[in-house]
C-alpha cells in the first residue's frame, strides 16, 4: 500500500488492462509526460516474474516511446525476483545486477522495426539475463 501511494504521488501512470477506456487515457497521459521531458519506466511484461524467466513483452507498451518521439533505453534487471517473493511482503537480501543498453532512437525506426520494437528490446534484455531462447514463460494475456 505504501509503494502504491508513493507511486501515485510521484506521478506514475497506471494502466488498468481490464478497462480499455482507462488504458487509452493512460497511454495518452504517458505520451504527454514523455513529450514534456519526464522520463518513464515501463515494465513491458505487465507483471513481475517469480523466477529468472520473462513473459512476452506487451506489443503496445514500448510503442509509447515511438508515439512520443523519444528515445527508449532498454534496462535489464537480473535477480530482483529474489528480493521479494511474488505475493509476499517483506524483503530479503539478494544480489541484483542492472544492465543498461544504448538508447534506441524510436523516431528513426522504419515501419518493420517499429512494429517489432518489443521483440528487439526483449532480445536485448534476454541476452543480459543469459536466457537461452529468450527464456519465455507462457502468458495467458499476451
Amino acid at each position: 500500500p505504501l509503494v502504491g501511494l508513493w507511486m501515485d504521488l510521484i506521478g506514475c501512470v497506471f494502466i488498468d488492462r481490464e478497462d480499455r477506456r482507462q488504458s487509452v487515457q493512460a497511454v495518452r497521459e504517458a505520451i504527454q509526460k514523455l513529450q514534456d521531458g519526464i522520463s518513464l519506466v515501463i515494465f513491458p511484461e505487465g507483471t513481475r516474474s517469480d523466477r529468472l524467466e520473462m513473459a512476452p513483452f506487451k506489443k503496445g507498451s514500448l510503442s509509447i516511446a515511438g508515439k512520443a518521439g523519444v528515445p527508449l533505453v532498454p534496462i535489464a534487471v537480473k535477480g530482483s525476483y529474489k528480493v521479494q517473493e511474488k505475493g509476499k511482503s517483506g524483503l530479503k537480501p539478494a544480489q541484483v545486477e542492472v544492465f543498461m543498453d544504448a538508447p534506441i532512437v524510436t523516431d528513426d525506426l522504419d515501419e518493420a522495426d517499429a512494429a517489432r520494437l518489443h521483440e528487439i528490446v526483449q532480445e536485448q534484455i534476454a541476452g543480459h539475463l543469459g536466457l537461452d531462447g529468450l527464456g519465455l514463460i507462457e502468458s495467458a494475456s499476451s
